[in-house]
């Protein structure tokens, strides 16, 4: 189960590639497009790593914030 973050998180990293994709066509150097299509691609892997790899974490640590929240209610 995702939480509401990770979510939020995802959508922004769709929107921020769909902004880079409709920069890159209309870009008229061809070598710099292909060079910031391959940037895209590692950075989008990277992120996708990094919330595979801290995942859990994550949702760890969102899950005690909810609950600390919980209890001061």
């Amino acid at each position: 189960m995702r939480t509401l973050a990770s979510v939020e998180s995802v959508a922004r990293l769709i929107r921020c590639l769909g902004a880079s994709a409709a920069r890159l066509r209309h870009d008229t150097e061809g070598a710099t497009a292909i060079e910031y299509s391959l940037l895209t691609a590692i950075m989008a892997a990277a992120v996708v790593a990094c919330m595979s790899v801290f995942g859990a974490a994550m949702k760890g640590m969102f899950d005690s914030i909810v609950g600390y929240y919980t209890l001061a209610q």
